[in-house]
């Protein structure tokens, strides 16, 4: 049920992968052995899964799971302003410390967008 429910989340950018398959995207607060990036990477889109640890997206990459990840602080990300299309938080956001700052870094590094996905925004 649990994967149901993360992979209903998900597919809530569907029109988004559609509609930019070019794009690059970042996931920030993917610990769970980069599932998020592992989505993307399942629609065919280049993706950098981020956490603040990184035991499980090493043992993610490993697995051919994901193809790219960093351990990050989502309130200070140390890639450059606008160095991906797209970043995806999704259930994240309540974790972190200070949120509007992780907010702050994440619209830092986007080129287009951030994508806050929710289990309570979806009907």
């Amino acid at each position: 049920i649990d994967n149901w429910r993360h992979t209903r989340m998900l597919m809530s950018i569907a029109p988004i992968l559609q509609a930019r398959p070019d794009a690059t995207w970042m996931t920030v607060g993917d610990g769970r052995y980069g599932s998020d990036a592992a989505f993307l990477k399942e629609q065919g889109v280049k993706a950098i899964a981020t956490s603040l640890t990184g035991e499980r997206l090493k043992i993610a990459h490993e697995m051919g799971r994901i193809d790219q990840w960093r351990v990050e602080n989502a309130e200070r990300i140390s890639l450059p302003d606008s160095s991906v299309d797209f970043v995806l938080c999704k259930e994240a956001y309540h974790h972190f410390p200070r949120p509007p700052i992780a907010l702050y870094e994440m619209l830092r590094v986007a080129r287009t967008a951030i994508v806050p996905v929710s289990y309570t925004h979806l009907t």
